[in-house]
């Protein structure tokens, strides 16, 4: 990665509080807990919705830094990372 790019990406790190962090994971937490009250099935839901995210954020990065295969590279817009 050069570094125009590291600092271009870096520019678009978003910054959030514990303080205004911690009531939103509260709150998703408790709308889960009354959809699914099996803490076995909620752990689950949880790693796979956090892998979800995970993947589509690493899909993100690389095509931000061109290490994708060119389909992707296409489709891929940079106002949407």
């Amino acid at each position: 990665m050069t570094k125009d790019k590291a600092a271009n990406l870096l520019s678009h790190t978003y910054i959030i509080p514990m303080k205004t962090l911690l009531p939103f994971i509260d709150k998703v937490h408790n709308y889960f807990m009354k959809s699914s009250p099996d803490p076995e099935k909620e752990l689950l839901y949880r790693h796979l919705k956090l892998s979800e995210e995970f993947g589509e954020l690493s899909n993100d990065v690389m095509a931000y830094l061109g290490h994708q295969r060119q389909e992707k590279l296409n489709n891929f817009d940079k106002e949407n990372l």
